[in-house]
């Protein structure tokens, strides 16, 4: 700054210079306006939640872009309008939105869920969370508001509810199922015992044996899903011998594989293998696989079962000659009731929960099983 000196009667005397350095003023001032440039890119950014400022009377200064995703508004759109545009319309005629608003300013913050609406008119439940904004003299200047569209939250608890509602539903109906089949499988038994003495009559119980089987079977299956989905599949690890364990699986799918005319081949190394386990749940995962072979293999094919050791570990593989599972139900067909509708009317019926029992613990072995079927 440069200043003109002067006498009593205007005579120039000469200059008075103040020179200040201005470069650390001007530095912290970039700095100031490059963190204020992240500051609102970060905002920006965030599209989960829905970030904008309101001034003292309700009006929208800034929008970010989750609020443009959630509330369906352009920045250029909605700026200047008042934040009452996302309250249903019987909030504002009991006016809500300054109510909101006096009870942030009085409180120090707002925190509430409620409904919102959207540009299309669509409500939604929010959680809202609206601050009120003061300066260094405890004046305000404004409102922050955060809001977070709890939709797909609630649709997700809803889901679960379900589920939980579905699985005790298949406990009690697998249960009360098991009581009039028992009976009916008695009398089977007991017309085998006896002999009916007519062909006609002893090819119609052969018939009732079979399907009642097939039904105790998925009642089984359904009950021990029920039992995984609550926790409550008692695992009971044992010294077992493998070659036996699937022995049993290999007798218990012997009809299935026979009323389809296929070739077994099973492989079983000569000296016993052990480990520990539970020996009737690895063979009812081993007898679903089978039978999932024979369903999806056509009638006279060749299904393979070898039980094979490698650096001190057991590996069962099936393998069979069948249709194949398609890449896209790869990472489904673990799934309970999962079932690919191209290839079912091969399986002749099912509720798509054998391979469920069956799923692997971990990816390498989830991809090993698939390399299996």
């Amino acid at each position: 700054m440069i200043t003109a000196l002067r006498d009593a009667q205007g005579t120039l005397l000469g200059f008075s210079k103040i020179t200040r350095d201005l470069s650390e003023r001007r530095r912290q001032e970039e700095l100031q306006r490059r963190s204020e440039e992240r500051f609102r890119l970060l905002v920006d950014a965030v599209r989960d939640y829905a970030l904008f400022l309101i001034d003292p009377r309700g009006f929208v200064s800034s929008w970010n872009g989750g609020a443009e995703r959630i509330h369906g508004w352009r920045s250029e759109e909605i700026s200047g309008r008042h934040f009452s545009h996302f309250y249903r319309s019987e909030d504002i005629a009991a006016d809500r939105p300054w109510h909101d608003l006096k009870q942030a300013r009085d409180s120090g913050q707002l925190t509430a869920e409620n409904w919102r609406v959207r540009k299309d008119g669509s409500q939604f439940l929010a959680k809202v969370c609206l601050t009120p904004l003061v300066d260094a003299r405890g004046e305000l200047y404004g409102f922050a508001n955060l809001t977070q569209d709890l939709t797909q939250e609630r649709h997700a608890q809803a889901l679960e509810n379900v589920a939980e509602r579905i699985n005790e539903f298949l406990g009690i109906l697998a249960h009360e199922l098991r009581n009039p089949l028992a009976p009916i499988r008695n009398a089977v038994a007991l017309m085998e015992r006896k002999g009916l003495g007519d062909t006609t009559l002893e090819s119609m119980r052969k018939t009732i044996d079979r399907q009642s089987a097939q039904l105790e079977r998925l009642i089984n299956e359904l009950l021990d899903v029920s039992r995984v989905a609550r926790g409550e599949l008692n695992i009971e690890r044992k010294p077992i011998n493998l070659s036996e364990t699937l022995q049993h699986a290999v007798e218990a799918s012997r009809p299935t594989i026979e009323l389809r005319e296929h070739r077994l081949h099973v492989s079983l190394p000569r000296e016993p293998v052990m480990a520990s386990g539970d020996q009737m749940r690895l063979s009812q995962a081993i007898l679903n696989l089978l039978n999932n072979a024979a369903k999806y293999t056509p009638a006279r094919g060749e299904i393979w079962l070898e039980l094979t050791t490698r650096d001190g570990s057991a590996v069962i593989t099936v393998r069979d000659t069948g249709v194949g599972i398609r890449p896209e139900m790869q990472y489904r067909i673990f799934d309970l009731f999962a079932q690919d509708r191209e290839t079912l009317t091969l399986a002749n019926g099912g509720l798509g929960v054998g391979l469920a029992l069956v799923r692997p613990r971990d990816r390498h072995a989830r991809r090993a099983r698939r390399r299996a079927q």
